[in-house]
């Protein structure tokens, strides 16, 4: 979206519409991994991981490896 002939009024209502990053990621982690969005909020948070194959359909969304995303559990 271009929001070089909006008026700021505009362009600040556009923003306020859109969700914030960390809902977004929420989002988009879920539709990615065919997973609710409580479950992805808990990998999140640490709380639980996903199985292996998540976690490397994730890594390389995010283009990186398991190993950085999900570091071991101290």
């Amino acid at each position: 979206m271009t929001y070089n002939n909006l008026p700021l009024t505009d362009y600040y209502r556009e923003l306020k519409s859109m969700p914030p990053p960390t809902i977004q990621l929420i989002r988009d982690l879920s539709r990615l991994t065919h997973r609710n969005e409580m479950s992805v909020r808990n990998w999140l948070l640490g709380k639980n991981r996903p199985e292996i194959n998540t976690q490397i359909l994730i890594a390389d969304y995010f283009g990186t490896d398991v190993k950085t995303l999900f570091p071991p559990i101290k």
